[in-house]
């Protein structure tokens, strides 16, 4: 019968109602009461009420469905088949242990491989009469007394069996859907189309059958490595499967020995076809006994063997390796030639029809090449079967030496076997286990996996992890051998070429010196170090130190290692795989916290770099406890900076941007914290010979440190603890950051600063922009950070580092904006400058507006100041509109300061500065109009101040609330109202100013005036003294400087300053 298909839409609209589909227990229920009332098939019902698990009976008995149409479909729909795996699937579900493996379903094309093997009956030319297939006797489960099949017809079933099967996923099951034949032994026969069907998804809904001649059989196919039978239901269901296939007279992947072995175990527990009833630990045995076998629990496919495997037809792929097989000539049974365990098993790779395998025996590979039309499946089952013995591995293969003397690590040679140990807390990238005796954490790039089958690694399976290993370092372009590395060190270390003449201003050498690391350690690195070995106790924390032996020499009985005095210390100085059990250099020996110190900073750096357990913390906590370290203890800088240079020195590490990380420290560090002068000329050698070099890997990180090292001896150094944002984007390879500055008129631009720019550079980059260069235009701008209307602005000094305050205020959680404005006015304004004469115009404008450049008299606005008034709010407006048109009343309030536009009536103010626009600023450019209000500002005898608000005086002049200004004249106190004068002092009086804070958190600046002999103090109220400071001592070091050159003139020497 040819498979047939309800495909149209009006048949379908026919059916009276909708038929609701059975489930797994209706297809079991109706099989029990449909089944024959002969011998055999009464001995099958019986075993199913006692106690045969419904799902075998259901899934290989013969299930009738009625169609609402009549119809008598002879295949199997793809929906049924989808709700049977389904049904399947959630019952087993809970107890499903292995992963689940897609395999395609019925393949519909031509099989060109097996078609010519047909059989003529299996074969038929259109118009000829089909065979009639002779009547079924039985199911599945039992075929005696049937004669054997012809050759030709057993060869046509094994090679249709995998066609016509659908594996389900997650239990390593397939269903096999099966035509009844002639033939006892086939298991599932061809189509007489001699073409294998694939039923593809229904476009249309789902139909029953009625009287189908077609079966479904549920088979376990294969184990995975790992696999344990746990659920009771699931290890039933794989017993009856071989049960059955015991007693059936012939199997195709059971030998006759296989068989026999299989009868005696059952005979043992009086297990036969009507009697299976047995405990769970005995169906357990006889599973395990059938896992043993070489075909049963295997998934086969047809291959065709090239050269030396020309007789092989099959491959087995199970769960201890792979078998080659061939069939025996009357096609019954398949013959296992050879087997290879998953141990000797490197690679399984599939490409146009055909499939590699290759193995690895002694060092050497052999391929074995097959010609399939299942490649690609043989390529995934056992791909999956490799890749779950390497993830389960219990045993690893050391692939380098990791020697240390730290105690809670692991020490091992290149090609030990470790057994890993399971243990709480490691971080990831690392591994705990037991070799010789010892157990300890090792990291896990000095390992690989050993992917063994049995609990014991064989030799086979180790040679199979260290070609693995040795080809993954091929492919990963490895670092040469320790020696090698050790070599090119040496030759690299030992370069004295002379320091760039740039540093020459921070110390002073000898032309022709030898500023070697290596020769900093002979002089300053502690003696006899490579004996020390660090003891810790039980919880972890330092002990003490012994002395020993060396390691090497214990590991790999060696000689005995030479003294230090013949010890080339060059190995002191290179990368280190483990933690150093003492300080570098000769710190006190009294002072065991500072050496207990000395050894965490090591630590740190190693766990930042990745070459040891984090133990929970993460990079940030790492970076600030060695900053932290580096500023609180001056005597740990030298020493941090050896180690770092140490680390990142012939940097062996298998992590890939290990040796990039300590640089990234070692910049840190450098905008830190100095070194002493003693270090110094070694360190700036070192980065030089980085730096210089533009094409090496750390060029940019040593230039960074070059520049940082530079200014943390000029400054000191940064204050403030790095942001989490700043290290994420130094671990992340960004070393400068975009920052946008503020300029007056929301005038925005951004530069890119580094871990160590200053606001002296940020100032010199902003100045160059307004076409200013010299120095002492840099002295009359400022930075400061705005941190909204209800605090404070925050002012920067010239050496203040920009990140520091960034740090700071993101780890407060404040909004703020860095802002750049023009502090001084005592310098010649230079208008010809754009972007100068825009800054200038909206500094001037905000202090007109807020009406403090225009005093009044008697508390009334002059003539004079009315018209002064007019002209800049006409100016403001063309600057503000293009438009030829004068403002209107409404625009004009908006232009006229609010403390002044009460001294004229509105219309006045509008005639005022319609009547200015029209004489000064119709015919102006906006550009021209912001040159014309600075210059008629700057005339306002107030211009070029800061103001700031007093809330009161004492001292000797008691002033209220009123309004400082300090201007290149002098220090003024203003009415808060009028703005007009009531006190002033002369930058020749003032001595110092100091700041004050009282026990209530009210803030003061102490103003002292006088000369050296007398002096009085006036005490101002003010949150604004950190700002006021500043600008009174520019302006007081200006008029110093100014005084001194008029001494000079006249040949007076002073000796007074400002303090």
């Amino acid at each position: 019968a040819r498979p047939t298909r309800i495909e149209s839409q009006a048949q379908m609209k026919k059916l009276k109602a909708p038929v609701k589909q059975p489930s797994l227990e209706d297809f079991h229920a109706e099989f029990m009461e449909k089944v024959s009332k002969t011998d055999l098939r009464r001995q099958q019902s019986s075993e199913g009420k006692k106690g045969v698990s419904p799902l075998v009976a259901a899934t290989s008995g013969s299930c009738k469905h009625i169609s609402p149409s009549g119809s008598n479909l002879s295949q199997p729909s793809h929906e049924l088949i989808k709700k049977l795996s389904s049904e399947i699937e959630q019952k087993l579900a809970d107890s499903a242990p292995t992963r689940a493996k897609l395999i395609k379903k019925f393949s519909q094309d031509k099989v060109e491989s097996f078609d010519a093997e047909m059989p003529p009956s299996a074969s038929s030319t259109p118009g000829s009469k089909r065979k009639r297939p002779a009547k079924r006797t039985g199911n599945v489960g039992s075929r005696r007394g049937k004669p054997a099949a012809s050759k030709s017809k057993r060869r046509d079933s094994i090679a249709v069996m995998q066609k016509r099967k659908t594996r389900l996923s997650g239990h390593r099951a397939s269903i096999y859907s099966s035509v009844p034949t002639a033939d006892p032994v086939a298991d599932a026969p061809p189509p007489p189309s001699g073409k294998i069907c694939k039923f593809q998804p229904l476009t249309t809904p789902p139909v029953t059958y009625s009287k189908p001649s077609w079966k479904l059989t549920l088979r376990k196919e294969y184990f995975t490595p790992m696999e344990e039978l746990e659920n009771d239901v699931i290890t039933d269901i794989i017993y009856q499967q071989i049960v059955n296939d015991v007693f059936k007279p012939t199997s195709i992947r059971l030998s006759e020995g296989d068989r026999e072995t299989l009868l005696h175990l059952c005979d043992k527990h009086s297990i036969e076809p009507k009697r299976r009833e047995t405990g769970a630990e005995v169906k357990r045995e006889i599973i395990k006994k059938a896992k043993e076998l070489p075909c049963y629990f295997a998934e086969i496919f047809r291959v065709k063997g090239k050269g030396p495997d020309s007789q092989l037809s099959h491959l087995g792929v199970t769960h201890r390796g792979l078998t080659f097989i061939r069939q025996t000539e009357s096609w019954a049974t398949l013959v296992p030639v050879d087997s290879y365990s998953y141990d000797s098993v490197v690679d399984c790779s599939g490409k146009a029809g055909l499939v590699t395998i290759s193995l690895v025996a002694k060092g050497s590979t052999e391929n074995h090449v097959f010609k399939t039309e299942y490649a690609t499946a043989i390529t995934e089952v056992v791909s999956s079967q490799l890749a779950e013995l390497q993830k389960n591995a219990r045993y690893v293969l050391g692939t380098q030496d990791y020697l240390t003397r730290e105690t809670s690590l692991l020490s091992f040679p290149a090609g030990a076997v470790i057994k890993l140990q399971e243990k709480e807390g490691l971080d990831e990238g690392w591994l705990y286990g037991e070799y010789e005796g010892n157990c300890g954490s090792f990291p896990v790039e000095y390992s690989a996996p050993i992917a063994c089958v049995g609990e014991v690694p064989t030799q086979a399976a180790v040679e199979k992890a260290m070609y693995l290993a040795q080809n993954e370092a091929l492919e990963k372009g490895s670092k040469p051998t320790d020696q090698t590395a050790l070599d090119e060190a040496a030759s690299h270390s030992d370069l004295s070429t002379g320091l760039p003449s740039r540093l020459s201003h921070l110390y002073r050498v000898a032309s022709g010196t030898d500023l070697s690391i290596s020769r900093f350690a002979n002089e300053h690195f502690r003696k006899g170090q490579e004996r020390a070995e660090m003891v810790r106790k039980l919880e972890g924390s330092f002990k003490g130190l012994r002395f020993i032996g060396s390691l090497k020499e214990s590991l790999r009985g060696g000689k005995k290692k030479a003294s230090w005095s013949d010890t080339d210390t060059s190995e002191l100085i290179r990368f280190s795989k483990s933690p150093i059990p003492v300080s570098l250099l000769q710190l006190d020996p009294s002072d065991v916290a500072l050496n207990r110190l000395a050894v965490e900073c090591f630590l740190a750096i190693m766990c930042f770099m990745g070459d040891y357990m984090s133990k929970g913390k993460g990079e940030e906590e790492h970076v600030l406890f060695l900053l932290k370290s580096g500023r609180e203890h001056q005597e740990l800088r030298d020493e941090l900076y050896c180690q770092l240079m140490k680390q990142t020195t012939d940097n062996g590490s298998t992590k890939s941007d290990g040796c990039l990380h300590g640089w990234q420290l070692l910049l840190l560090c450098s905008a830190y914290f100095p070194c002493s002068k003693a270090l110094l000329p070694y360190l700036m050698h070192y980065l030089h010979s980085h730096s210089s070099d533009a094409m090496g890997e750390f060029h940019v990180p040593a230039t960074i440190c070059e520049a940082n090292l530079r200014k943390s001896f000029h400054l000191g150094g940064r204050r403030e603890p790095p942001g989490t944002s700043e290290i994420q984007d130094l671990m992340a390879g960004r070393y400068t950051r975009r920052q946008v500055f503020y300029l007056p008129g929301d005038i925005s631009k951004v530069l890119r600063i580094k871990t160590s720019t200053t606001a002296h550079d940020i100032l010199h980059e902003l100045c160059g922009m307004l076409g200013l260069q010299g120095e002492d235009d840099l002295e009359e701008f400022g930075i400061h950070a705005d941190l909204g209307k209800q605090t404070l602005p925050l002012p920067l000094l010239p050496s203040d580092y920009v990140q520091d305050v960034a740090s700071l205020l993101e780890r407060q959680g404040l909004e703020y904006r860095l802002c750049y404005t023009k502090l001084l006015w005592y310098r010649p304004l230079r208008l010809d400058q754009p972007l100068y004469a825009e800054l200038l115009y909206h500094q001037a404008k905000h202090d007109v507006l807020k009406g403090y450049l225009l005093p009044l008299e008697a508390g009334e606005l002059s003539k004079k100041s009315v018209n002064m008034v007019c002209q800049l709010a006409a100016l403001q407006w063309k600057v503000e509109n293009e438009r030829e048109s004068a403002p209107t009343l409404k625009q004009t309030a908006r232009l006229i300061p609010p403390s002044l536009s009460r001294h004229q009536k509105p219309q006045q103010w509008v005639e005022g500065v319609q009547c200015s626009y029209q004489k000064t600023a119709v015919s102006l450019s906006p550009s021209d109009a912001k040159r014309s209000y600075v210059d008629l500002a700057s005339r306002l005898p107030m211009y070029g101040s800061r103001f700031f608000p007093i809330t009161s005086s004492s001292g000797s002049q008691a002033l209220g609330e009123s309004l400082m200004a300090v201007n290149k004249k002098g220090v003024f106190f203003l009415d808060t109202k009028t703005k007009g004068e009531l006190l002033s002092l002369s930058y020749d009086n003032i001595v110092s100013t100091r700041k004050l804070r009282s026990q209530a958190g009210r803030q003061y600046l102490d103003i002292k005036c006088g000369n050296l002999m007398q002096q009085t103090v006036l005490r101002c109220e003010t949150p604004y003294g950190r700002e006021i400071s500043p600008v009174v001592a520019a302006y007081v070091k200006i008029r110093v400087e100014e005084q001194r050159k008029e001494d000079e003139a006249k040949g007076i020497v002073r000796e007074l300053s400002f303090i």
